[in-house]
Parts: structure tokens; sequence; C-alpha cells
């Protein structure tokens, strides 16, 4: 183009291509567990998984602190769609390794991907293939996956240290953000409390001027805890999330049809576990902004799309 692209436009690119990849893992689970799915079901599910997201809070403001969640988001997406192609392919190491690929670049963008190592790690080890070869085949995934995701770290970790003097500091301490960053408990048990009730269950207020709605109530804040900026609760405020649980709740009949249908509590147990794992280290943290739902608010969109599929 001749000149640098402004920032914005990494956001919106790194969002479309995240939504896309959500839009890859919905129709392949369809194709594969849910073929009777209706289309008026198909068409809630893309525009839940496109607006509950989260996505759109980046979108409205993209800049500085958007883009490491647009891109966390975006490769954290990626791998998950790689996995679960790695699960049914006859290429299972190839797409291992493209799968550890993006969860590298996620763990890259947004520290907080780490956790989600073990998603690749157990559903590759016992990957159901002719009982001869699928622990061989599992392991030579595993480590497919593993070798470029460590890579990646190591790069990163001698990134931080010719940086800051240490390999696991990624530069929060530096910021000039308005706060005393040397001084504050950025995580603490204590926050948990708020932080779920903000995320999940705090109800919008409604207003007599546009848009209608406005923050919720706060609860009580813990010492330490830095506020909230414009969260709201995703059971609340969005109804759609709730047939999450439906998918949850069908593992039980699933089981009975582990036959016909033998991978499908595997596939909605990896989207579970997502959902779970990246809320961990939000509800830990100083502060609950809206922005930080994108590292959990898709995956519990694409189980509630599941569920309604179901």
């Amino acid at each position: 183009t001749g000149r640098d692209l402004p920032l914005p436009v990494a956001v919106w690119v790194f969002s479309i291509a995240g939504y896309g990849a959500l839009v890859g893992i919905l129709f392949s689970v369809r194709r594969r567990h849910f073929p009777a799915a209706s289309t008026p079901a198909i068409a809630a599910a893309l525009l839940a998984i496109g607006t509950g997201s989260m996505l759109l809070t980046l979108l409205r403001r993209s800049h500085i602190w958007e883009l490491s969640l647009a891109a966390g988001f975006c490769f954290f997406t990626v791998s998950l769609l790689c996995l679960l192609r790695a699960l049914n392919s006859r290429r299972a190491t190839a797409w291992a390794a493209a799968g550890g690929l993006a969860l590298g670049l996620a763990v890259a963008s947004r520290p907080t991907y780490l956790l989600c190592c073990v998603l690749f790690a157990l559903p590759l080890l016992f990957r159901k293939r002719e009982p001869a070869a699928a622990g061989a085949y599992g392991w030579r995934a595993l480590l497919a996956a593993g070798a470029i995701c460590a890579a990646i770290g190591l790069a990163l970790a001698g990134y931080n240290y010719a940086r800051f003097g240490d390999p696991l500091e990624f530069g929060i301490t530096y910021q000039l953000s308005g706060t005393g960053e040397l001084t504050n408990r950025h995580f603490s048990l204590s926050y948990v409390g708020f932080n779920f009730q903000m995320y999940f269950f705090s109800a919008l207020r409604w207003v007599a001027t546009f848009p209608f709605l406005t923050d919720p109530t706060l609860p009580t804040r813990p010492a330490g805890q830095a506020g909230h900026e414009y969260t709201f609760g995703l059971f609340r405020n969005l109804p759609f999330a709730w047939f999450g649980f439906i998918a949850l709740a069908g593992l039980l009949g699933w089981r009975a049809r582990r036959e016909k249908d033998a991978q499908l509590p595997q596939v909605i147990g990896l989207i579970a576990a997502s959902a779970v794992l990246n809320t961990v280290v939000p509800l830990f943290f100083f502060g609950s902004c809206v922005r930080y739902m994108v590292d959990f608010a898709p995956s519990f969109m694409l189980l509630a799309a599941c569920g309604l599929m179901a």
C-alpha cells in the first residue's frame, strides 16, 4: 500500500477472520452431528456468535488494547478449528501442527491462552483411530503441535528477556495506565466473586434516553478491585447463552447413543472447556471490562449454538 496500515485495520482483520473460524466450527459440528438442524436455527446461531461474542465492542473502538484481544481471539478460534479437524482427519499430524502454530500465536497475542494447551494434549492423545495405531497417531500429532507451540513460547520468552530482563515479564509493570502498576494487586482470589457477577449475572438498567440501557448496579467491590468498564452479565442480558446448558445436559442423553455418535460428547466438552478455561484469568484480574469478554463469550455462544441445534 506504500504506507503502514492503521492499527484499527488489524483489529477488523483479526475479528473477521476469527468470526470466520467460528462459522467454520459451527458448520463442521452441524455437518457431522446435527445434519437435521433447521435453516432458521443456523441463522440464529450465526447471528448469536457474531453479536453475542462481544466482537462489536472491539470494533467500536479499535485501538491498542483491542488489538491483542482480537488477535488472541482469532488465533485461538483457528486453533480450536484445527483441533476438531485433527480429531476427524487422516492428516491429523498436519492439522495438529497448524493448530499448535495458531495456539502459539494466540499465547503470543494474549498469554492467558496458555491455559488452553490442555485442550490440545488430552484429545490428541485419546484420538479415536484404529486400535493398533491410536497411540502412535496421538503422540505424533501431539508432538507436532507441542513443538511448534513451544518454539513460539520460547521466542516470546526470549523477547521478554531482551526487552525487560525477565522472560515472564510481559510489560504490565511498565504500563503508563493512570494507576500505580507497581503497587496494584493485579490478580487475587478476592476479585472472583465481583467479576463473576459482573461478567455473567449483572443486569443492564433501563433508562428513558437512547440507547435506553445503562450500566448495571455495582455490587460491593473488594479492596484493590479497580472497577469495571461497560461490563454486563452474559446470561442475564443475552438469553441465547442459556442454550449452552442444553448442550451440556444433552451429554447424558448422547451417552446412550454413543455408538451412533461417539465423538459428539468430546466436541461439546472441548467447546465447554475452552469457555471455562478462558474465563479463569479475567475472573482473577483486578478490573472487569467488556472487551475482556471476547476471551470467553465466543466459546459460550458456540456452545449455545450447539444446544440450539440439539
